[in-house]
């Protein structure tokens, strides 16, 4: 699955920073995360991402190293990472600043509008920005007399004044510096790659990382947008690519196995006119079932070509989307190792009825999914203290053998090559019943889109396809991409499209990069659903509930209803109903 979090401008990133090797290890670009496997913490952050080649740096590719300097210059204060190095050569802050400067935001707090006043100040004094025990030490001289004013207390130590600062940035607005993307597999899959040999473990990672890239690849192609002037015209454009921070990490706050990895994505990008802006939110946002929907097909597909890995079905409620689990590892142990799942429901209900009073009814999947993710916040324990993988996989599987018996980890290996695959075999691309079997998927999944929304856009389809594709097996990723574009094809064209499409010639400046009629929203955006009623009831429904809608024939012969509000009052004019 995928989470998505915004982090704040200032010192936001600095949690994917407190765990990371700092053992005398070679930390080129030829690097693998293999080579941290017996040093204490996690891997240094690598950076990706197809924006990099805007920031004009040799230093920073694809895969080099993030430094802490560069995470306090581009997160902290949206400046070029190598902000520090290129002010110390003679450049100047301006020559250094990615588009607009991070806006500041006080709430009306004294102290805090003295801290931007005096990094201000030392910034153009020294020439450069500050370090971060400079910053710290501009917050407490700053802080001390506020904090004694509004505590009484006049002898507090700098921690306890910086965490009173930091109190007071987080009760006001922060600007955005950028977007966690978190991607995590299945919990089956992690405890595979916890208590599996070597080389399962390796290939998860491998996998894993490769799925990690795919699906970031596919958040730039389809979700990154910005908003900029052409031509006089503001558009939500594509931009030259994202700029991200790869961190992965290994374990859960509770201790349990859990192999994923966070993606710092800039807000900085820049937009087809080479201009810094800031990525448009919303459009990101609106991607993020879909796009870790996306990254669990990659997995299941890739491992499955990889490892021979079987796949079933652990959801019992058939009202409920399937939870696709490596098949062969006990559901017991799966939870046993989900402490931190468990931690958290007693929260998540206290959370789902205090929705069910505010609103008369229980949750949704959106609501639910989002009552998930404060429940897993408001019981978070804190962090332990970072230990070697080698160390991690060592204390998992005396776990294991613990709770499961001396031969648990062996048994993981043989249940797992033995079991059988829940889902079925999809039949070959363009053989004699894939034209059927597309329209099946098809149907199908515009009916789960339907069950969600009145009308839904692109995204929640796609979204629909990824998920109803899952319960085939396809003989390669190659055959899933095929299929997942046949079916969407198919589903679209059966769909009732209500977002408008121009059938006359206007003004190319007008138009989106995709031909679209420009009205300020990306293309994606476009509104559909479906409806299929008989004719003979039109009669009895009143001008508004027909004031959009107009006849025409789907691909499988029954009545669809289609945009077209001149069309509609044409057909109900001459008042012959066939």
């Amino acid at each position: 699955m995928m989470s998505i979090r915004v982090v704040n401008a200032g010192d936001g990133y600095a949690y994917l920073l407190r765990n990371v090797a700092t053992a005398d290890i070679d930390t080129g670009t030829k690097t693998k995360l293999g080579d941290y496997y017996q040093a204490t913490g996690t891997p240094p952050g690598r950076w990706y991402g197809r924006g990099l080649t805007s920031l004009d740096s040799t230093a920073i590719t694809a895969g080099t190293t993030v430094t802490q300097e560069h995470m306090a210059a581009l997160y902290g204060e949206g400046l070029h990472p190598e902000a520090d190095s290129r002010i110390a050569n003679g450049a100047s802050i301006a020559d250094v600043q990615l588009g607009r400067a991070y806006p500041f935001y006080s709430g009306g707090h004294q102290v805090l509008k003295e801290l931007s006043t005096m990094e201000k100040q030392f910034r153009y004094h020294a020439g450069r920005r500050p370090t971060e025990q400079e910053r710290n030490t501009i917050a407490v001289d700053v802080a001390r007399k506020h904090y004694s004013d509004e505590t009484g207390y006049s002898n507090a130590t700098p921690k306890e004044i910086l965490a009173w600062v930091n109190e007071k940035k987080n009760s006001v607005r922060q600007a955005t510096a950028g977007f966690d993307l978190t991607f995590s597999p299945a919990k089956s899959i992690s405890v595979l790659w916890a208590l599996g040999d070597e080389e399962t473990r390796k290939t998860i990672e491998s996998v894993h990382s490769e799925c990690v890239s795919a699906s970031l690849d596919w958040l730039d192609n389809n979700a990154l947008r910005t908003r900029c002037e052409v031509n006089g015209v503001k558009k939500i454009t594509r931009t030259r690519g994202l700029i991200a921070a790869q961190f992965v990490h290994y374990d859960t706050r509770s201790g349990d196995p859990d192999l994923h990895t966070h993606c710092l994505v800039s807000n900085k990008v820049q937009g087809p006119d080479g201009k810094w802006r800031s990525v448009d939110s919303r459009s990101l946002m609106k991607f993020a079932v879909a796009a870790s929907t996306h990254y669990n097909a990659l997995m299941m597909q890739r491992l499955g070509d990889e490892l021979d890995l079987a796949f079933t079905n652990y959801e019992t409620d058939p009202a409920k989307q399937p939870v696709w689990e490596v098949a062969g590892i006990d559901p017991k142990m799966i939870a046993h190792f989900s402490k931190r799942r468990a931690g958290a429901r007693p929260r998540y209900e206290q959370l789902r009825e205090a929705y069910r009073q505010a609103h008369g009814r229980t949750p949704g999947l959106r609501a639910s999914r989002k009552l998930w993710q404060q429940a897993v916040l408001d019981t978070r324990p804190s962090k332990d203290a970072a230990h070697s993988l080698q160390s991690l996989r060592q204390t998992w599987q005396a776990e294991a053998r613990q709770f499961f018996g001396n031969s648990a980890t062996d048994a993981v290996e043989k249940n797992v090559s033995h079991a059988a695959d829940t889902r079925t075999i999809a039949p070959a691309v363009d053989s004699d019943g894939w034209g059927d079997f597309v329209t099946e998927q098809a149907e199908s999944a515009i009916a789960l889109a339907v069950s969600r929304r009145s009308e839904f856009r692109r995204h929640h389809l796609h979204t629909a396809v990824e998920q109803e594709l899952s319960a085939w097996i396809f003989p390669s990723q190659r055959a899933r991409a095929l299929a997942t574009a046949h079916v969407m094809d198919r589903a679209l064209e059966s769909a009732v499209r209500l977002t408008p499409q121009p059938s006359y010639r206007i003004p190319g400046r007008l138009l989106t990069e995709d031909g679209e009629l420009f009205d300020g929203r990306p293309v994606s955006w476009s509104a559909w659903f479906s409806l299929r009623v008989r004719v003979d009831t039109l009669a009895s429904w009143s001008w508004p509930q027909l004031d959009c809608l107009a006849i025409s024939t789907g691909s499988s012969g029954s009545s669809v209803f289609r945009y077209s509000h001149h069309a509609c009052r044409c057909f109900l004019g001459s008042a012959h109903y066939h």
